[in-house]
């Protein structure tokens, strides 16, 4: 069972009912005459001010120091039993509570009115200087250090808050620039894969009879496809970044320059969609990174999306080893293609420049990765390797549904 904490306001409250309630029962018996009532009134005053020291402590330490001096002057036995462990208290609190100009002002009255009751009962000059000085000085001094303790606590916490709230901005930030960043080139490979297929309709739409219906259907692929790539370089302006980004204007013109005759003039009008790099290019990174390339099973896809995705892993990968392992770091790449997915994996044997694998720090190829994965339903995993020093990158991505 949960205890709920009881609140602090709450625990003052009931700390000086029990002061006041301990002072009442000792001292109302000797209670006769006017000024002992005057200084039994200053006493529960006293006692009843440590209720505001959370609340208050401003208020707390003039109300304490007005009754103690009242208690002080009113009567000559004054019973300091409770009043004792009630000052330290309050002075206590005034350290811990106020600061600057405040706290200086109350520990004024704090220490004049413990003068005042230091004159009433001390024998000598010296008694009365420095006796309160000995009762009030350490118990301000404990506030004081253990405000501080929780001043820098609590800017701690804000610090640490503050640098959570940067962190996952930042976080949200870089996840969002690859995702542009797989945007544009995703534009690439369909602008063009559409470019093709238009140059191609057209070709085939000149040897066909005119009027036929054939023509007019190759004819009505060819305007569909120049009117994806339009709206294909449209969708791209939300997503590019400032300085680089098309308008729909320039989009449509680059659209309307496609030729029906020349494979190239196409592919440059449509935008310099070149082709991104695919499946048939991993060997040529592997080989360009000294890694060693592993390739079990038969290839189950051509979809240039997904190709490309499988590159950008692998060249993240290698790109993360080099940087975190070093340079001459022994690096291997597994292409494991079954029929329904191509598993990658990439493994370093960790930073031999350093003497041994250094900590993880997520960055920005990790996000890149895993956002390609994301995109098509697959599994992502990154960390250290379990049987030996390194790191390891393993992607699985689907082939089912993806395209051929």
């Amino acid at each position: 069972m949960k205890v709920s904490r009881i609140p602090v306001e709450v625990v003052d409250v009931l700390l000086a009912a029990a002061l006041v309630t301990a002072a009442l029962v000792s001292a109302l018996p000797g209670v006769d005459g006017p000024r002992e009532v005057l200084g039994l009134a200053g006493s529960l005053l006293m006692l009843g001010s440590v209720a505001l020291r959370t609340v208050a402590p401003m208020a707390m330490a003039v109300t304490a120091s007005v009754g103690l001096a009242v208690a002080s002057v009113a009567t000559d036995s004054l019973d300091s039993l409770w009043l004792l462990p009630a000052a330290l208290v309050v002075t206590f609190s005034v350290g811990f509570g106020l600061r600057g100009e405040r706290r200086a002002g109350a520990a004024t009255l704090l220490l004049a009115s413990t003068w005042i009751l230091q004159s009433q009962v001390a024998e000598s000059l010296g008694e009365v200087l420095v006796v309160p000085v000995i009762i009030i000085g350490p118990a301000l001094l404990i506030g004081i250090i253990t405000g501080r303790s929780r001043d820098q606590a609590t800017r701690l916490q804000q610090l640490t808050e503050a640098l959570e709230r940067e962190r996952d901005h930042h976080a949200e930030a870089m996840i969002t620039a690859e995702r542009h960043r797989i945007a544009r080139e995703l534009h690439d490979v369909i602008a063009h894969s559409l470019s093709i297929i238009v140059v191609q309709a057209g070709a085939v739409e000149g040897t066909l009879p005119p009027g036929s219906d054939q023509r007019a259907r190759v004819a009505a692929i060819r305007q569909v496809g120049r009117s994806a790539l339009g709206e294909s370089r449209r969708l791209l302006t939300t997503v590019r970044a400032p300085g680089n980004s098309t308008t729909a204007d320039d989009s449509a013109t680059n659209t309307d320059t496609i030729t029906d005759t020349d494979d190239n003039t196409a592919t440059r009008d449509v935008g310099g969609a070149h082709p991104q790099p695919g499946f048939a290019d991993i060997p040529t990174l592997v080989d360009q990174a000294a890694a060693m390339l592993l390739v079990r099973g038969t290839p189950g896809s051509s979809s240039p999306g997904l190709g490309l995705a499988a590159y950008r892993i692998v060249q993240e990968a290698l790109t993360n080893a080099r940087r975190h392992a070093g340079p001459r770091a022994a690096a291997a790449v597994t292409l494991d293609w079954s029929p329904t997915a191509l598993a990658i994996e990439v493994e370093d044997c960790g930073a031999v420049e350093r003497g041994g694998a250094g900590p993880a720090i997520p960055g920005q190829g990790l996000v890149g990765m895993r956002e390609r994965v994301s995109m098509y339903g697959g599994t992502f995993t990154a960390g250290p390797r379990p049987d030996r020093p390194g790191w390891r990158v393993r992607a699985e991505l689907p082939l089912v549904g993806v395209g051929v």
